[in-house]
């Protein structure tokens, strides 16, 4: 029956293609788990049937933010909250591959191996939590990242992958402990952690903290998009909360937004991210089009 229900999504929404990159890999999955069968197989097509279930999830979640605006369809946070449902399940549909899934799988029993070779070793456990965790299979990847903080307590990297597990589990509490850690051990170089703690905050609401950690973040490094596209969102959710008081604020954060965003698109055109560099533009229109305009 979800099957089903997910293919008529997808018809009625012109997305046949990711469904038969879906449909197709299980079926081979299914045909290799019968000639040769393995734990990772059993992987994969858990990992399949999961991502069919986040559009459940996902469309459920629009529903509500839907009733929501009909009940104040002034509230910037809903339509805030609408949207980044939307750009979550199209990141699902259209960014699904299913020869990276594979790659993944290959990595992660290269990475076993290594671990059966040296039981001692921090970072195959970490590289197979990395896995796992770009998998969404985060029970693994936590089980790993917690062995490899037992072998090296001091590894940061590990504290912010964990992090970002956590963050995505709403467990914001432990994501914090661990941003804050990954940030404790390596001040001077873990713009990843101050990143991922700014967005942290954003979504707090904590916005003076968010830019602290985004400006640290760009002073390490630079040439990180990302991190221009979280200060950017910090302006935007900011400027969100003065459209009724202060709309000359609003737009003047808004502004700043923009700015941050040029910058985030460049960079991309700089390492050939024409595709990310043109979605970034297209949200840049976005925001002039709403909130810049005389």
């Amino acid at each position: 029956m979800l099957i089903k229900t997910i293919i008529s999504f997808l018809i009625s929404n012109s997305l046949v293609t990711t469904w038969d990159v879906l449909r197709v890999t299980l079926k081979e999955t299914n045909f290799n788990k019968q000639s040769n069968p393995t734990a990772e197989l059993d992987k994969t097509q858990r990992l399949l049937y999961s991502k069919v279930d986040s559009y459940e999830l996902s469309t459920h979640k629009i529903a509500q933010y839907t009733i929501a605006i009909k009940i104040n369809p002034k509230s910037p946070d809903v339509y805030v909250g609408r949207s980044t449902v939307y750009q979550r399940k199209a990141y699902i549909m259209l960014t699904w591959d299913s020869n990276k899934a594979k790659e993944l799988i290959h990595k992660i029993a290269q990475y076993t191996i290594a671990i059966k070779k040296n039981p001692k070793d921090a970072l195959a456990y970490k590289n197979r939590g990395d896995a796992y965790r770009y998998l969404e299979q985060y029970d693994e990847a936590l089980a790993d990242y917690n062995q490899a903080l037992k072998i090296n307590p001091n590894y940061d990297r590990v504290y912010n992958n964990r992090g970002i597990i956590y963050s995505e589990l709403e467990q914001y509490d432990k994501a914090l402990a661990d941003f804050n850690k990954s940030i404790k051990i390596n001040p001077n170089l873990a713009y990843y952690a101050y990143n991922n703690r700014g967005s942290l905050y954003t979504d707090f609401g904590q916005y003076d903290k968010a830019f602290a950690d985004f400006n640290k973040s760009i002073k390490i490094n630079p040439k990180s998009p990302d991190v221009y596209v979280g200060r950017s969102t910090v302006y935007q959710r900011k400027a969100h909360t003065m459209l009724t008081s202060d709309s000359d604020k609003a737009k003047e954060l808004y502004r700043k937004a923009i700015v941050d965003l040029e910058e985030a698109k460049k960079i991309l055109i700089q390492q050939g991210e024409t595709t990310e560099a043109e979605e970034i533009q297209e949200e840049i229109e976005r925001i002039k089009r709403c909130y810049c305009s005389s």
